[in-house]
């Protein structure tokens, strides 16, 4: 599922609670050149807020490097050429930049960089 911030960020969650690892995968990174992890929360759920670029954009979740999960919440979803399902997010044009937020203490990082 995913959420808006008021701060203009979206709040990308899955409930995967026998994950080893939950990634991103999208078309602002890339697909598979440059995922973004998404954190564990306590209840079973998987986590990451961003900050996008304006724009029409396409995701999904890679479950342990080998389940895709399409993210039927999302602003809308489409079949892509593999028969999967992507989600849809539109983001106004008032954003600027791709910015990942781990943590309030913790700079945000740029998607395309390496996350540990």
């Amino acid at each position: 599922m995913i959420e808006s911030t008021t701060q203009g960020e979206i709040v990308f969650r899955v409930h995967r609670p026998n994950a080893r690892r939950v990634e991103l995968v999208a078309s602002f990174t890339n697909w598979e050149e440059a995922p973004i992890a998404l954190e564990r929360e306590a209840d079973g759920w998987w986590s990451i807020t961003l900050q996008l670029p304006p724009g029409d954009h396409e995701f999904q979740y890679r479950i342990d490097g080998s389940e895709w999960l399409g993210d039927f919440a999302a602003h809308g979803v489409r079949l892509n050429d593999f028969e999967q399902w992507l989600g849809l997010i539109h983001i106004p044009a008032q954003h600027a930049e791709v910015v990942v937020r781990r943590a309030a203490a913790a700079p945000p990082v740029r998607v395309g960089a390496r996350v540990a």
